[in-house]
C-alpha cells in the first residue's frame, strides 16, 4: 500500500507525549525506547479520542507512513496504561475498547477503497495458459 502524503492527520489536537516523544534529546538522538508513563489512562484516553474525533475520513488514506505510528502508539500506550486502573482514575478499558472498534472500521472501509493485489496463479492449473499469447519468436 503506497502512502499518499498530501495533508496527513492532524497534529492540533494531539497528545503532547507524542511530540515529547518524539523530540530529540540534549545529544541530538531519539530515546525510542523510552516509552513515556501514562499516569492517568483515562484523561489520556480522553485527548487521544478527542483528537481521534478531529479526522476526516479522508484523512485515513493519506496519514503517511508516521501518522498511522503515531495513532498505534498513543493507542497501544492507553491501551498499556488502561489495564491498571488506579482507585483515583477511572477505568478507560471500555472506552479503548470502543475506538479500537471505530479505528477498525475506519481502516477496514479504507482497505476497502483500495485495489485488490494482484494473485499469483497456481502452477499447473488448467489456466495456466489460457490467456497468454503464444510467443512469435519460438521455432516450430
Amino acid at each position: 500500500m503506497g502512502w499518499k502524503s498530501a495533508k496527513g492527520l492532524p497534529a492540533k489536537n494531539r497528545p503532547e507525549e507524542w511530540s515529547r516523544w518524539t523530540a530529540k534529546a540534549r545529544q541530538g538522538v531519539r530515546n525510542y525506547w523510552n516509552t513515556p508513563n501514562v499516569e492517568d489512562a483515562a484523561e489520556f484516553g480522553i485527548a487521544i479520542t478527542k483528537w481521534v474525533g478531529s479526522f476526516n475520513d479522508s484523512d485515513f488514506g493519506r496519514t503517511g507512513p508516521n501518522g498511522m505510528v503515531a495513532l498505534l502508539c498513543l493507542m497501544g500506550w492507553w491501551g498499556a496504561a488502561a489495564l491498571t486502573p488506579t482507585s483515583w482514575n477511572g477505568d478507560s478499558r471500555p472506552q479503548w475498547n470502543a475506538l479500537c472498534q471505530t479505528l477498525l472500521c475506519r481502516l477496514e472501509g479504507l482497505l476497502g477503497k483500495t485495489p485488490a493485489t494482484k494473485r499469483s496463479r497456481e502452477v499447473g492449473s488448467d489456466k495456466d495458459h489460457e490467456n497468454k499469447r503464444p510467443r512469435m519468436d519460438s521455432a516450430a
